[in-house]
């Protein structure tokens, strides 16, 4: 995802995200985008993942527990999150896994990226990811029944 600093408005990252079924029908994996940025910046991101019940409603996950996150700093720069290369140049990606959905439930699943950056003149977005890396997916939720 390219941050912009007119990019206040709902929508989606457009890479990274939640894979429905990485490791299994009811195993999701959660992979942050890989925000850029020329110049490069540092940026704060919270993660969180979410899940819906017809018996429950809404449930909020973060890495730290149940309606808990913490935010990760990281640098932005032109080819991705500098903390995320490998001494070689690849690209090894925050990733959360696994994650299990129970069968029978019927869970509706999404994961959402807060984003603070640009601290010269800060700004602030609350985007979900799509349901499949590479931004390839036309939805942002993934089902389990």
């Amino acid at each position: 995802m390219r941050l912009q600093t007119n990019a206040l408005e709902p929508g989606d990252w457009s890479d990274g995200g939640l894979v429905c079924s990485l490791y299994g029908a009811y195993e999701p994996y959660l992979v942050a985008p890989n925000f850029t940025s020329t110049p490069p910046t540092v940026i704060d991101v919270r993660p969180w993942f979410a899940w819906y019940t017809p018996a429950n409603g809404w449930r909020w996950l973060g890495p730290t527990g149940m309606n808990t996150s913490r935010w990760y700093r990281w640098t932005a720069t032109p080819t991705g999150v500098a903390q995320w290369k490998t001494p070689a140049g690849a690209t090894n990606q925050w990733t959360w896994a696994p994650i299990y959905a129970n069968p029978g439930q019927h869970i509706f699943a999404l994961a959402a990226f807060e984003l603070v950056y640009w601290y010269a003149h800060p700004r602030y977005e609350w985007k979900y990811a799509l349901s499949s890396p590479g931004g390839n997916s036309l939805t942002t939720y993934c089902m389990y029944p």
